[in-house]
């Protein structure tokens, strides 16, 4: 695992992310003391889509008046 400084590591950034897709690791430091760690995204992380999931018991109402119980809403319908 390789160190550099930040003014090292602002300069040759297209470099060290070479560096990184290549598998190294690369830390950047700040007076000596490590601050950062440039490290490759496991594959698999890449190719993870988020899943979406609705709940099909639940009904959002958006109402002036809050919160209506469901009863309430059936009625101003027309529903028994």
């Amino acid at each position: 695992m390789a160190t550099f400084n930040i003014h090292y590591a602002k300069t040759h950034l297209s470099k060290l992310l070479e560096q990184v897709q290549a598998g190294e690791e690369i830390v950047i430091a700040k007076s000596g003391k490590p601050i950062a760690k440039l490290c490759p995204i496991p594959e698999t992380a890449e190719k993870t889509k988020p899943k979406r999931v609705f709940d099909t018991h639940t009904i959002l109402v958006l109402s002036p008046f809050g919160k209506l119980p469901l009863s309430t809403i059936w009625a101003g319908c027309g529903f028994p």
